[in-house]
């Protein structure tokens, strides 16, 4: 059986570790966007070379982070389930 107040502890955390991706996420997309519209008023080529680069990027990234996410669609899964407690 779940404690309540234990469940209330780990929901807090879920919640306050949730906040902190969005605020690093919403600072890496600023500093993104910042760099992209710089870069592209200095050179008007890189629209395109960026987007080429930002595809091989993808799927060096998605290769990385494949594994780790299958697995928490399994955890995810599990806990819907109720095996996992």
């Amino acid at each position: 059986m779940i404690r309540e107040d234990a469940l209330r502890d780990i929901l807090i955390q879920l919640a306050i570790a949730c906040k902190s991706s969005a605020q690093e996420n919403a600072h890496l997309m600023i500093e993104v966007a910042a760099l992209r519209e710089t870069v592209s008023a200095l050179d008007p080529t890189f629209s395109e070379t960026f987007e080429n680069r930002q595809e091989e990027k993808k799927n060096q990234v998605s290769e990385q982070f494949s594994p780790a996410l299958r697995s928490l669609d399994g955890l995810v899964q599990k806990l819907k389930a109720g095996e996992v407690c």
